[in-house]
């Protein structure tokens, strides 16, 4: 599953979830997450990530994450 959040230039992919469902969690649940933060270039260079790390683990609705 793609979106894209069109004035901001940012696009989430969603790679994986509950099977067969869109992965919706509620507010308070925590979320684990892998990111890949790149520019809306030719060469769509990364500006930063988690990848080779632990997943990033924040509560949903809590302000855990910036806006």
């Amino acid at each position: 599953m793609s979106q894209a959040f069109g004035a901001l230039g940012l696009t989430i992919e969603v790679l994986s979830g509950p099977s067969g469902t869109t992965p919706k969690p509620r507010v308070g649940q925590s979320v684990a997450l892998s990111y890949t933060g790149r520019l809306n270039d030719s060469a769509g260079t990364v500006f930063d990530s988690n990848e080779s790390k632990e997943p990033l683990t924040v509560r949903v609705g809590r302000g855990q994450v910036r806006r």
